[in-house]
């Protein structure tokens, strides 16, 4: 089931389980007119007493929830778009793809829990053999690892350069 939000200037669709969808779309109609969903009896806005909850904080304890993540505090979730080349928290699969819309978390194909990008994404930067050249964000924390090409299917292994705080190409061997 797919659920949407949308105003103006930015719109969000999201692809999840039907019981998901239709507990966000209580909390969000809550919100929006300041009801308690439980009773439908209508509460004061307490601005003094209830901190603003940033939306970042609000979908990190949403996807810790959705995975069985005790709420803690958390920093600012960063968002991403583009090809990436992420790792999942929880199952460990790696997976490319690319998004046009910004991200702050993704859900795992193999095993259906999200992985949140709670830490600066990593750019790869790389060149295959075949001529083209790519550009990734990656939440991967190896030294080293190998990315394929998506023009030609070869293997390329990229390294960490500190320097650049990137993934690079290794250089070739002479």
């Amino acid at each position: 089931m797919k659920i949407g939000i949308k105003i103006p200037d930015r719109s969000f669709t999201a692809e999840l389980p039907e019981p998901v969808c239709r507990e966000i779309f209580e909390v969000l109609i809550g919100r929006a007119l300041n009801l308690n969903v439980l009773s439908q009896e209508a509460e004061p806005l307490d601005t003094e007493s209830e901190a603003k909850v940033s939306d970042n904080e609000y979908w990190r304890a949403y996807v810790d929830k959705a995975n069985g993540i005790k709420p803690v505090a958390h920093e600012d979730v960063g968002r991403y778009k583009g090809f990436l080349y992420l790792k999942c928290n929880v199952c460990g699969e790696v997976t490319g793809f690319c998004s046009a819309q910004e991200l702050a978390f993704y859900r795992c194909k193999k095993c259906g829990k999200s992985t949140l990008f709670s830490t600066p994404l990593k750019k790869v930067y790389f060149t295959c053999e075949c001529g083209r050249n790519y550009s990734y964000w990656t939440n991967l924390t190896d030294n080293m690892f190998d990315i394929n090409c998506m023009n030609c299917g070869m293997s390329v292994t990229v390294h960490y350069d500190k320097k650049d705080n990137c993934y690079r190409n290794l250089p070739p061997e002479k």
